[in-house]
């Protein structure tokens, strides 16, 4: 799991369909967490879940799928928590 404080390359497309703001949302993109600050251990795990589903998916493909399907993206989701 790699973290990074810069904005994920998907950040727009989250911010114009989910209303995410910078100062607060948590994007997991491939291997790397993008966050503006330290997430918890509780956070890291959720996270890794969506690090296995990507790269079982493939980055793209997935964040493809989350945008579009709501029942997808509540199946990714469920896991992870």
């Amino acid at each position: 799991m790699k973290f990074s404080h810069d904005r994920p390359p998907i950040y727009e497309k989250c911010k114009e369909l989910f209303g995410v703001d910078w100062e607060t949302v948590v994007i997991t993109y491939g291997d790397t967490v993008y966050s503006k600050y330290p997430i918890s251990e509780d956070l890291k795990a959720h996270e890794g879940v969506h690090i296995e589903q990507q790269l079982e998916t493939g980055a793209d493909l997935w964040w493809e799928k989350y945008f579009e399907d709501s029942v997808f993206r509540l199946g990714q989701e469920v896991p992870a928590y």
